[in-house]
């Protein structure tokens, strides 16, 4: 079985590394609790037709993976609780957008905003979050349900600290103060730091869930075919997406003039 995303889909969720590396240095503080809460609001985001993508650190290649027997989630580090009809996208780095696999995939598919939750806040979401600018998506930080198990970091930490070490490690990688893989110019960045609910209220005129038979299939990816593959998605019309809802949630983070 693939799991696909729907054609002219405007925003992806991208859980990143709900693996059970990382779950297992968990403790029992609200860090712990991380998993199900994303659990939820992937739940409550496919009720607003918007598919969850689990990004999970793997080999080298960076690539989907075709679902189905004998694979499972549990191959891969991740839960149990992800779906058949959700993707699970393999990474070879903090920033799942190093490779072009994952941006030229979501632009095929009409994605311009991608939201994010996960681990790790000060590696892997904002080294995915700063890539994704890079690419010129439109980034949502949803700093609620993020969390941190490396050692340097407390894990009982408030969203609050989530939301500053995030946008510190940004605005360091904007400055050039650190080292980071890519160009530090970005064509109109744009990142919105909100929490679930607030993403969740923002979503009122979003469009039902495209039909199961107006998906992007990935099976061509997994055949190494990625090329012929895009061409046939670009064949697709992508509908343009109204003004009139701009997605916003929280404060915006822009670029000094």
């Amino acid at each position: 079985m693939v799991a696909d995303i729907p054609r002219n889909t405007p925003v992806v969720h991208l859980a990143l590394d709900i693996q059970e590396e990382y779950l297992s240095r968990l403790e029992k503080t609200r860090t712990a609790r991380l998993p199900v809460d994303v659990r939820k609001f992937a739940d409550d985001l496919t009720k607003k037709g918007i598919p969850t993508i689990w990004v999970a650190y793997g080999d080298d290649v960076d690539e989907f993976v075709t679902r189905g027997v004998p694979d499972d989630p549990t191959r891969y580090g991740l839960p149990t609780f992800v779906h058949d009809s959700e993707s699970i996208f393999i990474k070879s780095s903090n920033n799942a957008f190093y490779k072009p696999v994952m941006a030229e995939y979501l632009k095929a598919c009409g994605t311009h905003s991608v939201v994010v939750s996960g681990l790790n806040t000060r590696r892997c979401i904002a080294d995915t979050i700063w890539g994704g600018q890079m690419e010129q998506f439109k980034c949502h930080a949803v700093f609620n349900l993020m969390g941190d198990v490396h050692a340097e970091v407390r894990q009982d930490a408030s969203p609050s600290w989530h939301r500053q070490e995030l946008e510190a490690k940004l605005e360091q990688y904007r400055t050039g103060l650190e080292y980071h893989h890519g160009p530090l110019a970005i064509v109109n960045p744009q990142v919105s730091f909100c929490t679930a609910d607030d993403f969740l209220a923002s979503l009122a005129r979003i469009e039902p869930p495209i039909a199961a038979h107006d998906r992007t299939p990935l099976r061509h990816l997994q055949k190494g075919n990625f090329a012929r593959h895009l061409e046939e998605l670009r064949s697709v019309p992508v509908v343009p997406q109204a003004k009139t809802n701009p997605h916003r949630c929280g404060s915006q983070s822009h670029p000094a003039p």
